[in-house]
């Protein structure tokens, strides 16, 4: 699988077999970003694509110092199960 990039419009991409693989998020302060929505292309349904996408993204925020606002429920799950990445929720 290739690297996980960061686009202008707003989303971590990662492409696998010719498909893209997102996650969209809205930027509430300079340092927070709200990952809203991960939409995997069904052709790689099964194969870890959306948890390489999510893990990939949160590298980049810690390696930025971005805290992040866990609202998509796939992006939630993944953090949930990986406690490694709490020191990266931001506070409500």
């Amino acid at each position: 699988m290739s690297t996980v990039n960061i686009t202008e419009n707003n989303r971590f991409e990662l492409e696998v077999e010719g498909k893209i693989a997102f996650i969209e998020f809205d930027k509430i302060e300079p340092n927070i970003l709200d990952l809203v929505h991960t939409e995997v292309p069904e052709e790689l349904g099964g194969k870890g694509v959306g948890s390489k996408l999510v893990e990939g993204a949160l590298n980049y925020c810690k390696e930025n110092g971005l805290l992040v606002i866990p609202s998509c429920s796939f992006v939630k799950n993944y953090m949930d199960k990986h406690d490694e990445w709490s020191d990266l929720i931001a506070q409500k």
